[in-house]
């Protein structure tokens, strides 16, 4: 057994090897676990691969994803969530298989025996469709209308971060502060199950039982029940719609009335 890990250790190392490769070839620099090219001004795409081990089929499964960073709201969001100016952050993502025609989640499976062609396949889903997503999102005004429009992939809370600084640059402060003060305020509504079913997306059927975890009061005679029933169970974090505020979100809020205020003191 310790045998079998080492040799999928050892394959691991060789296609992590290969990857660097085929990036470098491409034009991406290796930064702090991704790979990163400045193709656009102020703006930085990015490509971040996860790896698998499959020990026991003796296989390396490979994840894509895609990013790109817009500067001018990283780094005045980093200054709101008091990050280090050092560290990476990205405006959009994707999964690379989600960009691809069939639009179906793939990995790429490597087993000694097949690298060339994976990594070849790699290569060209990597030109045929990271780099026109990049194309697509190239300019400061494509990048802020996707998140405005919620036209590309974007999480509530990443929206809920960006609206407010896309009007702080904008010179709009006050709408900033009423849209922090909108979401602050739906984030201490305890929403009935029914209104969560409107506002969020989850994979349970519409006749499935949702449970929130700290909030919902579910014992395990209770999800035996359920299974025997064969119902379909989703289980969300109790803060979606429970009453609570998020302290990250706080934290930005107080940062963003103070720094507004600092930039206003500059200009005197």
């Amino acid at each position: 057994m310790e045998k079998l890990s080492n040799m999928v250790r050892e394959l691991k190392k060789i296609i992590e090897n290969k990857v660097k490769d085929l990036c470098e070839e491409l034009g991406y620099a290796y930064k702090k676990g991704f790979f990163v090219k400045q193709n656009y001004p102020n703006i930085q795409n990015a490509l971040y691969f996860t790896y698998l081990q499959d020990k026991k089929a003796e296989k390396i499964i490979l994840n894509v994803t895609v990013f790109i960073s817009l500067a001018d709201l990283e780094s005045v969001k980093k200054k709101l969530l008091d990050v280090k100016s050092s560290t990476l952050t990205f405006t959009l993502s994707q999964n690379l298989s989600f960009l691809m025609s069939n639009k179906n989640y793939f990995e790429w499976t490597f087993d000694g025996t097949n690298d060339s062609n994976m990594l070849e396949n790699l290569k060209e889903c990597i030109i045929s469709f990271a780099h026109p997503y990049f194309e697509r999102l190239n300019s400061y005004d494509k990048i802020i209308n996707s998140i405005e429009n919620r036209t590309e992939r974007l999480l509530n809370k990443d929206y809920n971060f960006y609206i407010p600084i896309i009007y702080l640059l904008r010179g709009q402060f006050d709408k900033g502060v009423d849209f922090i003060k909108s979401v602050i305020n739906e984030m201490t509504l305890t929403l009935p199950i029914e209104e969560l079913r409107k506002q969020y997306n989850f994979p349970s059927s519409p006749d499935g039982q949702i449970f929130r975890a700290g909030l919902d009061k579910v014992n395990f005679q209770m999800l035996e029940k359920l299974m025997d029933k064969l119902q379909d169970i989703s289980i969300i974090g109790g803060a979606l719609g429970g009453g609570k505020i998020d302290p990250t979100y706080l934290l930005f809020a107080r940062n963003y009335l103070k720094y507004n205020n600092e930039q206003e003191n500059l200009k005197v």
